[in-house]
This record gives C-alpha cells, sequence and structure tokens, in this order.
C-alpha cells in the first residue's frame, strides 16, 4: 500500500529523485494492475475489459482521495492522468501479446449479447 504511506515514511534514494518520478510509479503500477486484472479475472471479451478498466480508473481515484486525509499526501490530479495512461498501456499490452485467438476476443464484442 505504499500509494497510501506517509511521504515521509517512504525511504527514497537520491538517484530515485527526479522531477515526476511519481507519475512514473503510478503509471507502471496502474499498467500492472490492468495486465493481471485482464489476464486473471476476468474474461477477455470487450464488455468485460471496459469494466475492468471502469473498476481500475475509479480504484485509482478512490486511492488519490484518500490521500487527502493522509499526512504527507495530497489528491492530485496528474496521478490520476497517470494511472489513467497506465490502465490504457495495459490494455494494449494485453492486446498485443495475447495469443491470436485471445486478441480477437478482446477486440471484437461478443454476438451473443
Amino acid at each position: 500500500m505504499l500509494l497510501l504511506t506517509p511521504a515521509d515514511e517512504i525511504d527514497t534514494f537520491n538517484y530515485f529523485d527526479f522531477p515526476g518520478v511519481d507519475k512514473i510509479v503510478h503509471l507502471t503500477s496502474f499498467m500492472v494492475l490492468e495486465i493481471l486484472s485482464l489476464k486473471y479475472f476476468f474474461s477477455s471479451h470487450l464488455k468485460s475489459a471496459f469494466i475492468v478498466i471502469a473498476i481500475t480508473i475509479l480504484y485509482g481515484v478512490f486511492i488519490e482521495i484518500i490521500q487527502i486525509y493522509v499526512p504527507g499526501r495530497s489528491f492530485e490530479w496528474w496521478d490520476i492522468v497517470a494511472d489513467f495512461a497506465g490502465i490504457i498501456l495495459g490494455y494494449f499490452v494485453i492486446s498485443f501479446t495475447s495469443s491470436r485467438n485471445d486478441s480477437k476476443i478482446l477486440v471484437k464484442e461478443d454476438k451473443d449479447s
């Protein structure tokens, strides 16, 4: 739960201390979360992918709102933008790295719905 840890309790290394590093952490974290969610928790139909994306976006917004109440943390719109970018990147990683059959399902709507 690094996203909710007070900033003064996080050990930082000088070589990780550059402007925008927190946005890279947000993007990477949410990309991995999205990849794992799409790969393991839901079917690969387009509707399910949109549900996963929506839930992950809501989770990112929820985390940002909670950070208002955590000492040393704050709500930042750019964190939500980085989260969203990671989510979309995760979706595209799954889309392009899935096997041929899986990727067809991921970009095509289920005919039964």
